[in-house]
């Protein structure tokens, strides 16, 4: 998960009949960002990292950092769709033509590329700046996203510059929603960054781009050092090329380890050439769940669905681990046990499964809250059974809801979802949701590549 959080080289813009003007050095210009629906752009993201990671002190006291290094290529076609206030493109069609990151390191290594029936995406820029990226051919997994919504996202790059004509050497503080696209930070606590326009050509100005920003990922605090520069198209009337250098620190969080990296990131914007276009019909309306993350086991034996708001902590053959944040803090965490294929098993005795709950918390448990009965599994392969338990945890009230989940082949799933009393009402049917979506990878399926590989 670490590709996505240290996240572009040809370079020329070719535009209609062009006449320089001459300007005054002591004379204000303005750099305002021009877009139109339908253009096509070519978008080259690239970063490349090095540094260490680390657990946290408290948990391992012998803890020792572990290189790593990684590298990230996106290469995408951009259809403008939709244009918001201030010239920013609010909405944008892409064609992914080359999407790959790998980590390299001690700690679980991991490459990662695009499916292929992933085709299309669609980015949009909310009102407050947040940065969504979907696909309507298929819903994208975690490791996926951390590819397509990345760092330096030319969404973003309306807010580098100045609300009013600049002179040569002038400089202007740079927003929240800019300081956001620079560092992948989903909460800021403060950012010094302040952009000067160092250049000024005919067809282009250079504006120098320097400060910190601090804030934090998944919960995470960190710290981000930032020097770079961006190149301003004057005949396109818009930024077309960024390159920063990125000093970050951060501390271990809830679901990352800590770390301590050095990064470049190096965007290039061009305008696509006539023939560089691509269908866009297959884009409707927006539907929240395209939002939604697929997940599908190392063994390849199951697949569900499951909001952003679930990272997945860890996965092997035999256990998967989930937790929820809201906020940077953990709000509730599920763990699934899984049998595989045609495992020996007795028929479920629901009785049995709940002595098997009392004796797993022992002085914990207080009693059983909700019993439902069986219910089959949306796809039609199998049942399951649900049945929620209040207990204590110190002087905390918990709730724990386990699911019990048999295919027609023989697997078995045993789900927990632990979330303290208080927080029922607002996590509501999370569980539901992801229990709902549950399915056993078919046997023509499994051999199919998936967008991890470890």
């Amino acid at each position: 998960m670490l590709a996505a959080r240290f996240f572009s080289l040809s370079v020329v813009a070719v535009g209609f009949l062009y006449l320089p003007t001459v300007i005054k050095a002591q004379d204000p210009v303005s750099l305002v960002q021009v877009s139109r629906i339908g253009q096509v752009d070519q978008v080259q993201i690239t970063l490349a990292a090095k540094g260490s990671v680390h657990a946290d002190p408290a948990e391992d006291k012998n803890a020792k950092p572990h290189p790593l290094r990684v590298s990230t290529r996106l290469e995408f076609l951009e259809k403008t769709l939709e244009i918001g206030r201030d010239q920013y493109v609010k909405r944008s069609a892409r064609k992914p033509n080359r999407a790959e990151s790998a980590i390299a390191g001690e700690v679980r290594p991991l490459s990662v590329t695009l499916r292929p029936e992933i085709t299309l995406l669609v980015a949009k820029r909310r009102d407050d700046g947040e940065l969504v990226v979907v696909s309507p051919s298929a819903n994208l997994t975690r490791s996926e996203l951390e590819i397509v919504q990345a760092p330096g996202d030319p969404l973003g790059w309306t807010d580098f510059l100045p609300a009013k004509p600049v002179r040569v050497n002038e400089t202007w503080n740079v927003g929240p929603i800019a300081a956001k696209c620079l560092s992948g930070y989903d909460s800021l606590a403060g950012e010094t960054l302040k952009a000067k326009l160092v250049d000024l050509k005919d067809d282009h100005a250079r504006i120098e781009l320097t400060g910190a920003i601090h804030g934090a990922s998944l919960g995470a605090v960190g710290s981000m050092k930032v020097q770079g520069e961006l190149r301003f198209d004057r005949r396109g009337g818009r930024i077309d090329q960024i390159k920063i250098e990125r000093s970050e620190t951060r501390e271990p969080g809830a679901v990352e380890m800590g770390l301590d990296m050095k990064s470049t990131l190096k965007v290039v914007r061009t305008a696509a050439r006539p023939d560089q276009t691509f269908d866009t019909t297959a884009i409707r309306a927006d539907s929240p769940n395209l939002e939604l993350l697929r997940y599908q086991d190392t063994e390849g034996n199951l697949k569900f669905l499951h909001d952003r708001s679930w990272y997945i902590y860890w996965d092997d053959s035999r256990q998967i681990v989930l937790k929820r944040l809201d906020g940077g803090a953990v709000k509730a965490q599920c763990n699934m046990f899984t049998t595989p294929r045609g495992a020996a098993r007795a028929e479920a005795d629901i009785e049995r499964f709940k002595g098997d709950i009392r004796r797993g918390l022992g002085n914990r448990f207080v009693k059983f809250l909700d019993e439902g009965g069986w219910s089959p599994l949306a796809s039609g392969d199998g049942r399951m059974f649900r049945i929620q338990v209040g207990g204590k945890a110190g002087d905390s009230e918990i709730v724990w809801v386990y699911y019990l989940v048999d295919g027609d082949d023989g697997r078995r799933v045993v789900a927990t979802f632990t979330l303290e009393a208080a927080t029922v009402k607002d996590f509501s049917d999370q569980d539901l949701k992801i229990m709902g979506s549950l399915e056993w990878i078919k046997p023509d399926e499994k051999g199919r590549p998936t967008a991890e590989s470890r």
